[in-house]
């Protein structure tokens, strides 16, 4: 396998990048002003060592398939985002999906994005996935208009929740009856 040494000022790895609207145009700039992407993947992580003084960084380049060594004078981290350990929790109490990553999921891309599958629900900021301040607050204010659209109606008209018994699967021990929130149950 080769190994490349690039001399280069500005190196960016990564394992994913989102650009769209004018983030694009950064992208495009940067690239012409000679800054080198390097994508890796997330089962062959860049290491980074020490040698005489110096910062030595080496990511196994998905273009080029082979091992790129980057000699390094500043070594900047970008902070993880990662979904909220209780998003499993909310997601079976308010009945939402989740990808697989562990953010949760709109009912719609295009259609509903800050809608959730259960009517008034909504989703607004990281719980979502990763994004930029700037579309955390359109969404937030998005939400906010849907919750306030729901709430200056005189009244809402939603489906009632009915409570029944499946007898087949019933043995009698009452535990539906201690479980019930809504005290929906008794037993006869």
């Amino acid at each position: 396998m080769w190994t490349f040494v690039i001399k280069r000022e500005y190196f960016l790895t990564y394992r994913d990048i989102r650009t769209y609207g004018g983030r694009e145009d950064i992208y495009r700039e940067a690239r012409s002003k000679g800054i080198a992407f390097v994508r890796y993947r997330l089962e062959v992580k860049p290491r980074v060592e020490r040698q005489n003084g110096k910062l030595k960084v080496t990511v196994k380049d998905q273009v080029l398939q082979c091992e790129v060594e980057i000699e390094a004078d500043i070594l900047t981290l970008a902070s993880a985002i990662i979904p909220s350990g209780d998003n499993d929790v909310l997601s079976k109490v308010y009945k939402v999906s989740m990808n697989q990553e562990g953010f949760l999921l709109e009912a719609h891309v295009k259609l509903r994005p800050v809608d959730f599958a259960t009517d008034g629900i909504f989703l607004a900021g990281l719980a979502h996935y990763p994004k930029p301040i700037e579309e955390t607050i359109a969404q937030a204010q998005a939400a906010a208009a849907r919750a306030g659209a729901l709430l200056s109606q005189d009244s809402i008209v939603t489906e009632g929740v009915i409570a029944h018994v499946n007898e087949d699967a019933c043995r009698g021990c009452g535990l539906c009856v201690a479980l019930c929130p809504f005290e929906a149950l008794e037993i006869v």
